[in-house]
């Protein structure tokens, strides 16, 4: 062939030499590594050249195009060496290479997706170990060590919980509820007292988890307007219509109050308020109150370091300054 041939540059459907732009009638895997689809063009055009040295040029392309094309039988091979068998053995390396790109993507994600699973089912075990911890903690406290620690005389939380069942009154004899329900009653320190001592006038009810807690709400606060049950916080609104309470009372004021939302597990702690809000319903009304974060410090040192029985031991670094 002639040394010009060398010079070819696929480009598109163009085949640019010196001999400027000849149309090319490669196609498929012939043209495969043409990178561009704009043809490119000597600086020399045609008629700057011997028009008989062109057309002879042209014939031997036309020639060895036509030779190329020709080739149409399958079980036909490409003589070694040739632009044909190069590009046709660069094409299967590729798509070897894809194929080998392919199967190791997917490997990773198959791998990637097992060891989320492994996480997603170690946390899930933790967070059920968790839950079953807090639930056991709360079903099984002893209802005089909860009651002695927020209800004796020297309790910080005696003002507080004046302060919340004055707040409750206040609230159920505006909105003209006709039943109050605490979620969480603990030892009655909070509907009980309200009940026993008259600040108002509807029947209270008290629920907890805990059956010991709920029988000395019984014995300390026997009433025909109060009564306590055991009842889960997560199955509510269940718990509520099997008692066919949902026919007796319309308007709800349902309460949970003095942080009892916060000793909660944290992923229970949503259900728990849209049950109270399902039980409330269009009429009702759900209220809950909260610790002030505050004075976290001062509780810190009057109660949970007083009530170490009740809240575990730890010690106080003398360098915080606790009161303030």
């Amino acid at each position: 062939l002639p040394l010009s041939l060398q010079c070819f540059v696929w480009s598109g459907t163009h085949l640019s030499s010196d001999l400027g732009c000849i149309p090319a009638f490669f196609t498929g895997s012939s043209a495969s590594h043409c990178a561009s689809t704009t043809p490119v063009c000597s600086p020399n055009p045609p008629n700057q050249r011997n028009t008989q040295s062109l057309t002879q040029e042209k014939k031997i392309m036309t020639g060895v195009i036509s030779h190329t094309n020709s080739n149409t039988d399958p079980s036909a091979r490409s003589p070694p060496g040739s632009p044909s068998s190069v590009i046709d053995a660069n094409k299967k390396k590729v798509q070897s290479i894809i194929a080998n790109a392919k199967k190791e993507s997917q490997q990773r994600k198959r791998e990637e997706e097992r060891e989320r699973k492994m996480k997603e089912n170690m946390c899930n075990v933790m967070e059920e170990k968790k839950d079953d911890v807090e639930r056991e903690l709360w079903e099984k406290m002893a209802p005089m060590a909860w009651h002695n620690s927020v209800a004796s005389p020297d309790s910080i939380f005696n003002e507080t919980y004046k302060i919340t069942r004055d707040v409750l009154r206040d609230t159920a004899s505006r909105g003209g509820y006709d039943v109050i329900i605490e979620v969480g009653c603990g030892t009655g320190d909070i509907i009980g007292e309200m009940n026993t001592r008259q600040l108002v006038k509807i029947p209270c009810i008290g629920v907890d988890i805990n059956p010991d807690f709920i029988a000395f709400c019984k014995e300390q606060h026997p009433s025909d307007q109060c009564e306590f049950h055991v009842a889960d916080a997560i199955k509510l609104v269940e718990w509520w219509q099997s008692m066919g309470f949902h026919l007796k009372y319309k308007k709800p004021l349902v309460i949970c109050v003095n942080n009892t939302l916060n000793t909660m597990p944290l992923e229970l702690r949503g259900a728990f308020v849209d049950e109270m809000l399902d039980l409330a319903g269009p009429d009702g009304l759900c209220l809950v109150t909260y610790w002030n974060g505050n004075f976290f410090s001062h509780a810190l040192v009057n109660y949970y370091k007083k009530n170490q029985p009740l809240c575990g031991t730890f010690d106080l670094h003398e360098h915080v300054d606790w009161d303030n």
